[in-house]
This record gives C-alpha cells, sequence and structure tokens, in this order.
C-alpha cells in the first residue's frame, strides 16, 4: 500500500485485477493500468509426443490442467465432476493434473480413491517448459475451474496451443478467454462435469473451439505488452 501509494504508475494484468486493486488501496482508477500477460512462441499447435507422454505417465485421450494446486485452483470440484462423467462421456479419457503439488497430493489422490477413479487420475508434478505445449496440445479439454485468478496464464498458453478450453465464469478469466471458450459455475460439480461431457462427447464442438482458441491466443501474440509499458513508462515520463 505505501508504494503503491507513491508510485506514478501501476501496472496490472487484468482488468480483475485492476479492480480489485483500486478497490482495496483506495486508489483513482486511472493510476492503475491492465496490460494483459503475452504468450511465448513456442505456445503453439504442436504433435502430442509419446516420449513426452512417457517421462509423465501420460496416455492418450486425456482431460488437462495446469497449475498450482491451492484451495483456490478448485480441484477437489474438477475431481469430483470427472468422476460423475459417464463411461461413455468419458470415452476412456484420464484426468492430468499438471503443478507442484504443494502437500495436496494426497488429499487429491484420496478424493479420487473414494469417487472410484484413482487409476484416472495422474498426477505429474512440475513439468518442464519444454514439455507443456505438446501436452496443452495433446488433451481433449483443457479446464480451469478457479475460484479467482489474477489473470489465468494457462488458459491463454492453452489456447495458444489449440486445445478446447473450459474456465470458471469467475475473476479475469471471462475477460482472458472472451468468447473462445466454455464458461461455467465453478461451485456447481454438474455444471463443470456438462461442459466436459459436451466437449468430449460432441467432436464439432471440440474443433469449433480449438478453432476459436487459436484465433483468441493470437491476441496475446508478439510485444504488444512490451509496447504498452514502454508508452506507458513514456507517458509517466512526460506528465
Amino acid at each position: 500500500g505505501l508504494y503503491a501509494g507513491r508510485a506514478a504508475a501501476i501496472i496490472t494484468d487484468s482488468e480483475h485485477a485492476k479492480r480489485t486493486i483500486v478497490s482495496r488501496l483506495s486508489l483513482s482508477p486511472e493510476r492503475v493500468t491492465a496490460i494483459p500477460l503475452g504468450v511465448a512462441p513456442e505456445f503453439r499447435p504442436v504433435p502430442f509426443r509419446e516420449d513426452v507422454g512417457r517421462r509423465y505417465g501420460i496416455h492418450r485421450p486425456y482431460v488437462l490442467y495446469v497449475g498450482n494446486f491451492l484451495p483456490h485452483k478448485n480441484l477437489h470440484r474438477l475431481v469430483q465432476a470427472f468422476a460423475g462423467l459417464t463411461e461413455a462421456a468419458r470415452r476412456d479419457c484420464s484426468l492430468v493434473l499438471v503443478g507442484e503439488c504443494a502437500g495436496k497430493r494426497r488429499s487429491i489422490l484420496d478424493e479420487a480413491r473414494r469417487l472410484g477413479i484413482e487409476e484416472k487420475v495422474v498426477l505429474t508434478g512440475v513439468v518442464a517448459d519444454a514439455d507443456l505445449p505438446a501436452l496443452y496440445a495433446g488433451c481433449e479439454a483443457f479446464v480451469m475451474p478457479s475460484l479467482d485468478e489474477g489473470f489465468g496464464l494457462p488458459a491463454v498458453e492453452a489456447m495458444a496451443c489449440g486445445a478446447p478450453v473450459i474456465v470458471s465464469d469467475r475473476a479475469s478469466l471471462p475477460e482472458v478467454v472472451g468468447d473462445a471458450a466454455l464458461l461455467v459455475d465453478p461451485l456447481r460439480v454438474e455444471a463443470i462435469g456438462a461442459a466436459l461431457a459436451a466437449v468430449l462427447s460432441d467432436s464439432a464442438l471440440q474443433e469449433n473451439l480449438r478453432r476459436r482458441s487459436q484465433a483468441r491466443a493470437d491476441t496475446f501474440r508478439g510485444d504488444r505488452a512490451a509496447q504498452r509499458v514502454l508508452a506507458l513508462v513514456r507517458a509517466v515520463e512526460r506528465s
């Protein structure tokens, strides 16, 4: 708060984050600028690599989550939604959770065991950055059911790789994905499950979402973010 009060300008990565900063620090909105993060060029549609799959114990088809395992990521509801899919809808899919477990591994596996799908849930731990594009591109759906997000970069990375994307209708995620993804109420397990079932069972919907993902991700490519930061710095210098 002290540094924010003294700053000539404040940069954040989403309009949602901007509103939060303005509200919590009682700042004028004009002092805070939202500049979305850019997506690195290596995130693009690439063939799924079997060697990457073997490295992390992943077999196609699979549903993917990438991020940390903190409570606001809502992973228990994602596991419950996946468990609620019919065998026909699941189509032998596994649920792959990528990221630092932060002590939550046992809790997630206990939930999967309780629901009878322990063998369907794969916790990879941290994945090498070079392997992520193939995992994003190879999934049947990428799901990010967070209760809160400041931005949601994994959703952008997934879109850049052409994944069909399902995200929460909360916080920054709707503004990040635009009309390129399915939005769900993250507090309703059945809503997450319904979106998953729709994508997994409808190849036309899946392909439509893949096209929309890539088009939306194009708006995060290039050096737009750097150009906007530089323009803001120059404006501050002139003022």
